[in-house]
């Protein structure tokens, strides 16, 4: 039965069809409750009538529902009305993937893009123990900005085939031993048999799906059903031919492996397959066969340094020399590095080497120790080919700890060294094999490596400036408030020894970011003089990009900034972090999801560039989506602020009160109670209706701004939870008149909606120069 424009469900008020299936009708409605557009599915009467199947579909919802991923649909609610039974989803604009396959095969690079997070998805809910058991090209969406979601998890699980001329025909039915469930041409053998179902079975019906993205044909389809059973049951699906010229061998060696009779045989978790479609994408990127042992393949990565000194606070000193060798080598085009919190995530962990590589994605691995004693400095390395484990150079350095300087050369120079002659073994044997000269990048590789002496001579010449650079950098790294202060302290005097230290300037830049107005002054002052002693320092350039940002507003100067940043040094991730923060507020979404998504693929072992993620969502008004991504970051780190308060917006925004006020409580408690976890609370006690409790967040606000920093756009936020929006507006006022480097995102912050419309609201945005088109 259609239902009409305006019939309610509950307090879903149907707006108009959107589409209908073999697993109900669905419809485009709005939520009263939550003032949102939502998708309605009203289930056939198959699968609420019966007390037993009403039973299991509410129980597989609810699993679902408590698998956030963005990847994933969401489910917001459950209900019945009458004889309806519904679900209540997340409303998505786009197209499936059938929709798109009827405009011919997709890109080998845009089907991968595709298949990673689906496999990503499918591992999650694996790993609840939940199985898709349809997954077709009909159940997965493309999202307007080209991101994939897997739909029906759950609830499209209880199919069963019933015979008809369509091979993709299936109806509801009762899940039982002997049943073959599940659409006839993506059907797994153990499916077609019957036979009870795991995960490895959405390992092969996903083959299939993905088979048919580079193909434009299904890799099992026979002129009858039975015909089709026995294919899938018997015939492996030809290699598509000529294609192999257009993507790489290695990809269909993972579709095939998916495609295995046999699940012993496949892939033994979706997690697996989702790391082999990585490695595919990682090594095309560098030009080469699949993963760390191909040939040719130009990277490394430097692995923290052990510190081995009788005293312990010289850990600063051993992590030091790898970030900065890290820093050096990453410098040289052409050669794939590793970025520093990538490689900081093995810091003390007994991993094999060959494992290290394949998570890395590189051929070469880097690892040392230090010992400082007294005057004296012991530096052990070795470079370990991370294809089989093997040592392929190994020096010890004893020095006087004066010569810092010039071990981190040597290393750095036999580094170089060893790669020049790799790079010579393989482009003799590609001469040898193709009779043709060396490859465009291969030369350039080789010229670059040459400028490592140049690259080696940046920074100082003074041991103690660099020694207290090392100290700045390992607090910096750090990232809470009372590291920051001491990462200050040290780059001012590795400043005093050396005032032409421009690595040092950067580093107080950083450090000085994001604290009140006097100290982004004094971050601007720090990266325009970065930049006045070294104009091809990345690192510089993205400070001085992010002070131009927050502290003078100055738009078009900050992007000018940005991409001078990317042009001098296109892997380093921070540029990208902050090149986000940026475009959001500009209202540029997809160029944001690009550069958080490079940030996060050139540093994935990253909490903060994970939590970035999740800070986008919420700014971008994706709020299930950024739950997982912030999840993420605190199973890395439980103490991450950024991360717990970025999830207590998701969750507030969502309706989930009093998990959000949870957050933003436990927030309170890592950062001594700061200004922004008591604005947060504050509004999350007036959005779930305690506005007696969000005054007294106000009022205690008031009484510790003797001692303590307090925004007045945290003030802000909780009068604007009161709708109290003279009041609100005033803070902001005051927050513009004090320069607060969070009022860029006023027009990006949903907790400020109610403002948008207010004329002083739309003036301050101009004021502070927020682009007109912004949201």
């Amino acid at each position: 039965m259609a239902l009409a424009t305006g019939f309610r469900l509950g307090r879903y008020e149907i707006l108009a069809p959107l589409g209908a299936g073999g697993m109900g009708e669905v419809y485009r409605a709005r939520d009263a409750h939550l003032d949102r557009d939502v998708a309605v599915k009203v289930l056939p009467a198959s699968a609420v009538d019966d007390p037993e199947s009403r039973a299991r579909f509410e129980r597989e919802a609810r699993a679902v529902a408590a698998l956030p991923h963005p990847n994933i649909v969401a489910i917001h609610d459950i209900g019945h009305e009458g004889n309806l039974g519904y679900a209540v989803l997340e409303l998505l604009e786009g197209e499936t993937l059938r929709e798109r396959l009827l405009r011919g095969p997709i890109p080998w690079r845009s089907a991968l893009d595709i298949a990673v997070p689906v496999a990503e998805a499918l591992a999650a809910a694996h790993a609840r123990g939940i199985v898709h058991r349809d997954l077709k090209p009909e159940n997965v969406f493309l999202t307007s900005d080209g991101r994939p979601k897997i739909l029906d998890f759950g609830i499209a699980r209880r199919l069963i085939l019933e015979p008809s001329a369509d091979t993709s025909a299936a109806t509801m039915g009762a899940t039982q031993p002997g049943i073959v469930m599940g659409t006839l041409s993506y059907l797994s053998p153990e499916q077609a048999r019957g036979e009870p179902v795991d995960g490895r079975s959405d390992v092969f019906t996903f083959g299939s799906v993905l088979y048919e993205l580079l193909t434009g044909r299904r890799a099992f389809e026979a002129p009858t059903p039975s015909e089709t059973l026995v294919a899938i049951l018997r015939d492996d699906p030809a290699p598509p031919e000529g294609l192999r010229t257009v993507y790489p061998p290695e990809l269909w060696d993972v579709i095939h492996r998916c495609l295995e009779k046999s699940r012993e045989r496949r892939f033994q978790s979706a997690s697996d397959l989702a790391f082999a479609l990585s490695a595919v994408g990682r090594s095309a990127d560098r030009g080469t066969a699949a993963g760390p042992a191909a040939a040719g393949a130009v990277s490394v990565a430097v692995l923290p340094f052990r510190n081995l000194s009788p005293d312990r606070d010289n850990e600063y000193f051993s992590d030091g020399m790898t970030e900065e060798l890290i820093n050096t080598l990453a410098q040289v085009p052409g050669l794939r590095v590793a970025a520093r919190t990538s490689s900081f995530a093995f810091k003390e962990k007994q991993e094999d080497v060959r494992a290290i590589g394949e998570r890395l994605g590189v051929r070469s691995v880097l690892e040392g120790s230090v010992r400082r004693a007294g005057d004296r400095l012991r530096v052990s390395v070795q470079l370990v080919d991370a294809t089989d484990g093997y040592h392929v150079w190994s020096e010890n350095y004893d020095r006087n700890a004066v010569d810092v300087l010039s071990v981190q050369e040597e290393i750095a120079r036999s580094i170089a060294g060893r790669l020049r002659s790799d790079l010579g073994l393989t482009t003799g044997e590609r001469a040898a094999v193709s009779g043709q000269a060396p490859s465009e990048p291969v030369h350039r590789l080789a010229a670059s490596l040459d400028r490592l002496e140049i690259l080696l001579k940046r920074g100082t010449a003074d041991p103690e400036a660099y020694n207290l650079y090392l100290k700045g950098r390992y607090f910096w790294n750090r990232r809470t408030l009372e590291s920051s202060r001491k990462a200050i302290g040290y780059f001012e005097q590795a400043i005093a020894r050396d005032p032409g230290y421009a690595l040092a300037y950067a580093g107080l830049s950083d450090s000085c970011l994001g604290r009140a107005t006097g100290e982004m002054a004094r971050a601007k002052n720090a990266a325009m003089r970065a930049v006045e002693l070294d104009d091809r320092l990345a690192e510089g350039h993205a400070a001085l990009a992010r002070a131009l940002f927050y502290y003078d507003w100055d738009w078009d100067g900050a992007e000018r900034e940005f991409r001078r940043a990317i042009d001098l040094n296109p892997t380093y991730p921070e540029t990208y972090h902050g090149y986000s923060h940026f475009l959001v507020p500009s209202g540029r979404l997809d160029e944001s999801f690009k550069a958080s998504r490079r940030a996060l693929d050139l540093d994935p072992l990253s909490g903060s560039m994970v939590a970035h993620v999740g800070w986008h969502e919420v700014f971008c008004g994706r709020f299930e989506e950024s739950l997982s991504y912030s999840r993420a970051a605190l199973e890395m780190d439980p103490h991450f602020f950024a991360a717990r308060i970025h999830l207590g917006m998701a969750l507030e925004q969502l309706g989930r009160f009093d998990e959000a006020i949870a957050e933003f409580t436990r927030a309170g408690e890592i950062s001594s109670q700061s200004s922004e976890s008591a604005g947060s609370l504050g509004h999350a006690y007036a959005a779930a209706g305690r506005p007696d409790e969000a005054r007294r967040i106000l009022e205690s606000m008031r009484e510790r701004e003797t001692f303590q920093f307090i925004s007045p756009y945290d003030r802000a936020i909780v009068c604007a939870g009161l709708d109290d929006r003279g009041e609100a507006l005033d803070w902001l006022e005051k927050g513009a008149e004090e320069r607060m480097p969070s009022m860029v995102e006023m027009k990006a912050d949903p907790r400020l909606g109610n403002l948008a419309k207010e004329p002083r609201f739309i003036a301050l945005a101009r004021r502070v120069g927020i682009p007109e088109g912004a949201a």
